[in-house]
């Protein structure tokens, strides 16, 4: 959630993961600008690595912007959805919203920017750029879906 410490080998690799995700978000077509959040800022704390201002083609909808919460591998994103989940349940909102639906509704983004480990330990490999905007796209699509649902 942030980088802490920039001059930490894991914190530059998040940083490094960061800056990669954005710049491939950046190129699509729908997409109007992708900022990086701060460490310490509101944004940030919200669990807000970027945030993407999107080229809002449908205006009965408020869909933009979005945000991209990075993880450098699958396990990242795993140990995330873990922390959200106790926060959720200390918060005593998991008795009415899934986590699915938690960020439905702030309109977050998880991406894997780097690397898949087997649930063994024992193969990883690395993301393709594509397999990377394939799941921010899908994801963003389910939000879009949301967003029509509250119309």
């Amino acid at each position: 959630m942030g980088i802490e410490n920039p001059s930490d080998p894991g914190n530059q690799r998040g940083a490094e993961i960061e800056e990669k995700i954005a710049k491939l978000i950046q190129g699509r077509p729908h997409v109007r600008e992708v900022t990086i959040t701060q460490k310490d800022m509101s944004d940030d704390r919200e669990m807000r690595d970027l945030i993407v201002n999107l080229i809002n083609y449908d205006t009965s909808i408020n869909l933009t912007p979005v945000f991209v919460q990075a993880k450098a591998s699958n396990r990242g994103i795993e140990h995330f959805n873990e922390e959200l989940k106790k926060i959720l349940i200390k918060q005593g909102i998991t008795d009415q919203i899934s986590l699915k639906e938690w960020m439905l509704v702030r309109k977050l983004i998880l991406l894997n920017g780097d690397l898949v480990t087997s649930r063994s330990g024992k193969s990883s490999r690395h993301l393709t750029d594509e397999e990377i905007l394939i799941s921010f796209d899908t994801q963003l699509l389910e939000i879009v879906e949301h967003e029509k649902t509250l119309r």
